[in-house]
């Protein structure tokens, strides 16, 4: 079983309630080769507004989300209570951003990945 996979059988069973970008990397990526560059995770949907849902050295977890959320198996929650994400213990050095819009820079947006309800999935809009 490959660690996309092994990441998505766990988020079926456990994902309703969301796990952070940098809970998943820790947990099912910490023993894949990092790639030289940083690689962006963005908000499906939101390429060009400057937002970040999260930033790894791990080119297969990039893929695998970027994979996951374009097949609709996964979507990205945003949470900006500083409570919740400082409590994963990984933070990015950017400001957050708190609303779905375009920023002249690089902002954060704190997110859960999360397994779609049927109603979740009525309200998912293809990119």
């Amino acid at each position: 079983m490959s660690v996309k996979e092994s990441m998505f059988e766990f988020l079926q069973k456990h994902g309703h309630e969301g796990y952070f970008l940098s809970e998943l990397e820790t947990k099912f990526y910490s023993d894949v080769e990092d790639d030289p560059e940083l690689l962006y995770i963005i908000p499906f949907g939101l390429q060009k507004n400057n937002i970040i849902a999260w930033k790894t050295p791990k080119k297969e977890f990039s893929n695998d989300i970027h994979e996951l959320g374009k097949d609709k198996k996964i979507f990205l929650e945003s949470h900006t209570n500083p409570l919740l994400w400082l409590s994963s213990g990984k933070i990015l050095c950017l400001p957050i951003a708190k609303k779905y819009k375009q920023y002249k820079t690089e902002h954060w947006m704190p997110c859960f990945v999360k397994i779609p309800s049927k109603q979740d999935l009525d309200e998912l809009v293809d990119d």
